[in-house]
């Protein structure tokens, strides 16, 4: 599943984080550029503390759809 697919299916989320490396970045869905940036990488893991907030978790090794 990629970010895209997953930003897609938890549209009712009102905060998105995104995570790689330990690093946590507030996810700005209406920034079309962030959202070019990291929509096609690979998701390890998808967290949501509650209907509200997800945290999207990049695979380890950041891979665009096609590379894996």
């Amino acid at each position: 599943m990629t970010v895209r697919e997953v930003l897609n299916a938890v549209r009712e989320a009102k905060e998105v984080k995104l995570c790689f490396a330990g690093e946590v970045l507030p996810f700005n869905r209406e920034n079309k550029l962030m959202v070019d940036a990291f929509a096609n990488y690979i998701v390890d893991k998808i967290t949501a503390a509650d209907e509200d907030y997800i945290e999207i978790d990049i695979a380890a090794k950041p891979l665009k759809v096609g590379e894996a």
